[in-house]
Order: C-alpha cells, then structure tokens, then sequence
C-alpha cells in the first residue's frame, strides 16, 4: 500500500486503538507519542504529520464539535479494514460512525471505558467485546421480533482456556436516558449490569430505579471518577437489592 504513506507498526496500534471508539489527539499523543518528555514539542509536531498523513490516505476521520474541547479522531471505513486485517477483528463491530448528531461526551468516555477491558484484560484471558450496534444487527439476523429490546452500550465475554468466563453488559450514562428505556436495558439481559454515570444524584436515580423495576439481573451502578482504570480490580458501588455500597470485581480470584 503506497499512496503517499507506508503503514508502520505504531499506525497498525492507532487504527486498533480507534477500533473501540473515537479518541481526542490528547490521548493519541499520550498513548502513542509521547515518547521523551524533553522534546513533547518536537513529538506534537510528529504526531499531527503522522495524523495528517493517515487522513490522507482516508484511514481515519478528523471531526470537531463546539461540545469536544479538541479536534476528535474516528476510524475511517479504509482504516477498519485494514486494523481488522493485521487483528482478526471483525468489520461488523467497528466503531464508525460519526454523523453530526452525535453526542461526542458519551461516545469519548465509552470508548474510554470499552479499551479499558480490552486492554487491562489479565493475560490468561481474551476478551470479545461487542458495541450495542453489533448487537442489534446480530439479533436482527435471528429474529425479526427487536421491538421492547434494550441494549447496553457494549457487551464483554471474558474467555480463558476457550470457556467463556464471565459475560458483563456496560452502560455508559450521560444523564439523558429516561426510566421507559432504562427499564428495557434492565429486563434485556440476565448478565451483570454495570452502569457508569458522572454524579452521586444521577446515581441514586439509576440505583432507585432499579430497584423499584426488579430487574432480573444483577446491577451496579458507579461513578467515572472513581471507577478504576483496570476495571478487573476491585469496584466500590451501588448495587441491588442491597441498599448500600458493595465492593465488586468482575474477575473473581
């Protein structure tokens, strides 16, 4: 492939990491470029030609938005196809989209959150994680019956030794989802639920609320700021039916 640019290594990360969701430049150049803390001028610059070069070349998307703080970076439909390649992954769960509409502040922090299973995984354990999306249309190819579902936004399998392990539905609340639709997402699934919001206020709605609709799953409910950067570490939260804090871990010792 050579139209105007080489693919290295580095590149090949970059379109795997935006695989899972959309990224500001910020943490691009943090996970991939800020390599000596003496030159990070230097670096910047680096990145930004890299990014320009890969945007030519269609692997990637830059989007900006009045609600994003900066310029956000999105996998082109050229670059999925090519991280899918080098990875094994499957075009069907990219993460594409980026229309005019979207709301960037929860898009960003769920895609925070689905790489923060993907690649905090222990080493005995792969993961398969999958974007409400991919689970609509994997429903739709087994029944035409989709009306009162409600999908979280990503769902992890966790295998070790090829047995599934644990399954885990995530829902990143940005305080805009209604008690009809919350309800859908909590009948939807018998998998463990955790839902992710940003205050102490929308958490007790959230925790509320599932109390009162009797979900037939387990469901925890935490704040971002105090979720764990390696969610396989011990998570303090709302749960039910206990009506206090527990300490949870989605991987048992």
């Amino acid at each position: 492939m050579r139209q105007g640019i080489v693919n290295n290594q580095r590149d090949h990360e970059i379109l795997r990491w935006l695989y899972f969701g959309p990224a500001v430049v910020t943490n691009i150049f943090r996970k991939f470029f800020n390599s000596d803390e003496k030159n990070k001028k230097t670096r910047w610059r680096v990145m930004l030609r890299r990014l320009q070069k890969m945007q030519d070349a269609r692997l990637i998307e830059v989007v900006t938005d009045n609600r994003a703080p900066e310029r956000i970076i999105v996998l082109a439909l050229k670059g999925a196809e090519l991280a899918c390649k080098v990875f094994s992954l499957d075009i069907e769960n990219a993460w594409l989209h980026a229309g005019k509409d979207q709301d960037y502040y929860h898009d960003l922090t769920t895609a925070i959150l689905a790489r923060r299973f993907v690649f905090n995984a222990p080493n005995d354990f792969t993961v398969d994680l999958h974007f409400e999306f991919y689970l609509k249309k994997e429903r739709q190819r087994r029944t035409t019956n989709i009306r009162g579902i409600g999908y979280p936004d990503f769902r992890v399998h966790l295998y070790r030794n090829n047995k599934e392990e644990k399954t885990f539905d995530v829902e990143r609340d940005c305080s805009t989802i209604g008690r009809h639709a919350y309800e859908k997402k909590l009948r939807s699934s018998n998998s463990p639920l955790l839902v992710v919001t940003d205050t102490k206020k929308r958490a007790n709605w959230l925790f509320r609320n599932a109390m009162t609709i009797n979900a037939p799953r387990s469901v925890y409910v935490v704040l971002m700021k105090e979720l764990p950067k390696n969610v396989y570490s011990s998570i303090k939260c709302l749960s039910t039916p206990d009506n206090d804090l527990v300490t949870i871990k989605i991987l048992s010792d």
